[in-house]
């Protein structure tokens, strides 16, 4: 299996359309980011919410928000969110998109990088040094 598997999410959104896409994880895991990318003229009315089911029902959001509202918006915008989320066989990533206009489709561009190396032991390399 490659180390690395980039899932992409792109579908065109009706007008006030939601919907939920799904991809199943393939093998032991950590996401690594998340891109998103809002074409000009969206004007925050396409809302994007990545989140990760695992096996047990337990949903882990891929975004963090103090107000709660997960979503993501944007408009002539792209998003790199860096996260560190374990991920097991058969989980499931999930995007869940809201077009909020009534008149235009909008385009979701979404892609979820999973890196297979060292399955969910990997060690994250970093820290503060005390020189």
């Amino acid at each position: 299996m490659n180390k690395k598997e980039v899932i992409t999410f792109r579908k065109a959104i009706n007008p006030l359309e939601e919907l939920l896409l799904i991809e199943r994880v393939k093998d032991n895991g950590t996401v690594e980011n998340v891109k998103l990318r809002f074409y000009s003229g969206q004007e925050m009315k396409l809302k994007v919410l990545p989140f990760i089911k695992h096996t047990g029902n337990k949903i882990e959001y891929l975004t963090s928000s103090p107000t709660g509202d997960y979503f993501i918006a944007g408009d002539d915008d792209s998003f790199i969110l860096d996260v560190v989320v374990p991920v097991f066989y058969d989980d499931e990533i999930h995007v869940k998109v809201i077009n909020e206009s009534a008149e235009y489709i909008y385009n979701l561009v979404c892609d979820v990088t999973i890196d297979y190396y060292m399955g969910t032991d990997r060690v994250i390399v970093g820290g503060v040094s005390n020189e």
